[in-house]
């Protein structure tokens, strides 16, 4: 990960010296959602006193203060001062209201988390750590580490859409404190989802015809179950431009109508939308050999997630071999390369 850092000023009391800190733009992805995009914080510190100390939850707290926005996202326009303040015992994570709303689809929270462990090394995940790694034992001159996450949870913009600003950021520990100021200003790449089609299962692939070994899909007009193949649905960052292409095969003399889809939807906190007039659903005509489609199509600006199916209809007669498929964004971020 690209490692970045803005600075304004930095204060550190004379118990505690900051030896290092890197800043990195991430997207906090999980199993069960895609994830917010956010900033981590990684500060590696020194304990200066003269007796060793043993510090548990309520021996931290924390303050922050904030001017967060991002003129790519219309509610962030202008910039929106929020802050907090809370001890590690009360949790080890904050969210923060940005913008409160009756409806989930309009709300915006910054969520904070914190961990710190000691060690020569910085963990890779604090945040499955027991307990964040706390009590947390100190001797003189001993090195250790503090970790922060700022997340944007925003429905639809806050998985790629960093909060901008200027963050002051101090934390207690016992009777001593850092202070620290930040200015993130801009991104450093644009995030969007990676995209990857799930493999087509064992009964539905066809070795008797592939364009790339060792098989292809079969849509088949004469089986119960075969007219029709979808894959699961893609997560897709609004309004980017995508390329769909893949290799098609239609059987001599096949009834009716071979069709390729793609449809697109809104996943909102508690219902999904079809969005009428985005995608496409093309017709496929030739028959006989081995034909590659492929089509540059501009994601609709309210997109959340996108499905690809084909077809065939109206038909008793017919097969369609589909092989290839490939679907991604036109340009290249700088992540993807």
């Amino acid at each position: 990960m690209n490692t970045l850092l803005f600075c304004l000023f930095l204060i550190n009391d004379p118990q505690i010296t900051i030896l290092d800190r890197q800043i990195s733009q991430e997207n906090f992805n999980t199993k069960e959602r895609i994830g917010n995009s956010g900033w981590k914080i990684i500060y590696k510190l020194k304990y200066c006193g003269k007796e060793p100390i043993e510090l548990s939850t309520t021996d931290i707290n924390f303050e922050y203060k904030a001017s967060v926005s991002n003129s790519s996202v219309p509610s962030h326009i202008r910039p929106i001062k929020i802050s907090a303040e809370w001890l590690l015992a009360e949790s080890n994570q904050k969210s923060i209201p940005v913008i409160s709303h009756s409806n989930d689809r309009y709300k915006c929270k910054e969520i904070i988390k914190i961990a710190f462990s000691t060690g020569l090394k910085k963990e890779t995940e604090p945040f499955k750590g027991t307990l964040y790694f706390i009590p947390l034992k100190l001797i003189p001159e001993q090195e250790f580490w503090c970790y922060l996450t700022l997340e944007h949870e925003h429905f639809l913009y806050g998985n790629y859409n960093l909060l901008l600003g200027e963050r002051e950021i101090k934390i207690k520990i016992s009777n001593f404190y850092f202070l620290d100021k930040i200015l993130l200003e801009e991104e450093y790449f644009p995030i969007r989802s990676k995209i990857g089609l799930n493999k087509i299962p064992d009964e539905r692939l066809d070795t008797r015809q592939f364009h790339s070994a060792p098989g292809s899909l079969l849509l088949a007009a004469d089986i119960v179950g075969c007219q029709y193949f979808s894959f699961d649905d893609l997560h897709v960052k609004y309004g980017n431009q995508l390329k769909l292409s893949f290799y098609y095969l239609i059987a001599c003399d096949t009834e009716g109508e071979c069709r390729a889809r793609i449809m697109e939807y809104q996943d909102t906190p508690n219902a999904w939308y079809r969005l009428e007039g985005a995608g496409f659903d093309e017709l496929l005509i030739e028959q006989g050999r081995w034909k590659k489609f492929e089509k540059d199509f501009q994601v609709n600006k309210d997109t959340t997630t996108l499905a690809i199916d084909f077809r065939i209809i109206e038909a008793n007669i017919g097969e369609m071999w589909i092989d290839d498929v490939v679907i991604d964004y036109v340009e290249k971020a700088p992540q993807d390369k």
